[in-house]
């Protein structure tokens, strides 16, 4: 179970601090909206509020993810919900580039 909470770790860690995702994007605006956004999900878990995450306040972090990831919460991730979350995170990741794409056509 190490070994897969490991890589179900570095995957969501990969998936949710990736910027190289919005290199096509090269806008201010863009880029001031994901620094925003990530500075709230960060606040999210930092729990003593000094703007950074302690290694506890990472594993939280990771351990909430995981149990959204766990969805039949037997404790374990199976390769059908680690497929599951991929496919969830590109398809968040499509919607999130498409609504940008069009404002930055209005």
């Amino acid at each position: 179970m190490n070994k897969l909470f490991l890589w179900a770790l570095l995957a969501t860690t990969a998936t949710v601090f990736s910027g190289s995702t919005w290199a096509d994007d090269d806008t201010k605006e863009h880029r001031k909206e994901y620094k925003k956004e990530h500075k709230s999900r960060i606040a999210k878990f930092d729990k003593d509020s000094d703007g950074k995450l302690s290694k506890a306040e990472y594993i939280d972090m990771h351990a909430s993810r995981f149990e959204k990831m766990d969805s039949d919460k037997d404790g374990f991730l199976s390769r059908e919900e680690m497929k599951s979350a991929r496919k969830h995170a590109k398809e968040k990741m499509k919607k999130y580039k498409e609504k940008h794409k069009s404002e930055k056509n209005d």
